[in-house]
């Protein structure tokens, strides 16, 4: 007996379930997709008007030489590359505490290193050594 030949839908299907057996989103996954989903729709409908009204001056506006044109791409990029720019800098050039290392003597007598281990049994002298 032979089989009916497949559809390409048929074959992929059958590609799908055997790549990713059962796979449904959780309902987790489903709500970050929405909210992803709502707020670019957000930005859009922002962006949009605020191309159309005057005060916010991201349409075409009239100066004392003519008319400025409204923004383009670029001016939005340029507002972002400012501020990442400013925000990787600001995480690559901030203040790092120094390493601190612990020498823990404990009643038994033995030295001990690290906080975690200080902390847990009854500590009798600890002293910090600053590293560079």
């Amino acid at each position: 007996m032979e089989q009916e030949p497949k559809t390409p839908r048929e074959r992929a299907e059958d590609l799908i379930s055997q790549l990713v057996p059962d796979w449904r989103p959780t309902t987790q996954q489903v709500l970050w997709t929405v909210r992803i989903v709502v707020a670019l729709v957000a930005l859009y409908v922002l962006i949009r008007f605020g191309y159309v009204l005057q005060w916010t001056g991201f349409g075409q506006t009239e100066v004392k030489g003519g008319v400025q044109p409204s923004k383009t791409l670029w001016d939005w990029m340029d507002l972002l590359i400012i501020t990442v720019v400013l925000a990787v800098g600001g995480y690559l050039f901030r203040p790092r505490p120094r390493s601190v290392t612990h020498f823990c003597t404990c009643a038994g007598g033995r030295i001990l290193s690290g906080k975690y281990k200080c902390a847990r049994l009854r500590v009798v002298t600890c002293k910090s050594l600053r590293g560079g």
